[in-house]
């Protein structure tokens, strides 16, 4: 079968972002087992929402900035 370049690429990506987001949510979700002494996740989740909210506006924040293709001051390599 050949393929269509276009046809199904949206849903391809849309099936690879799926599972990257599900594989993230297992992580999330498994580290606030951890002790917060040794996650930062965990500690993160024990601080309560606020902290955790701050963490991801800051997150957000530098994959906007990578994506306009701009430094943020921070080397993620």
């Amino acid at each position: 079968m050949v393929k269509t370049p276009g046809i199904g690429s949206e849903a391809e990506e849309a099936e690879g972002l799926d599972h990257v987001l599900k594989e993230l949510f297992r992580v999330i979700k498994s580290r606030k087992k951890f002790s917060p002494q040794t996650s930062y996740t965990a500690a993160l989740f024990k601080s309560g929402p606020s902290k955790i909210l701050a963490k991801v506006t800051e997150e957000s924040g530098e994959v906007v900035e990578a994506a306009r293709g701009g430094e943020s001051g921070e080397s993620h390599t």
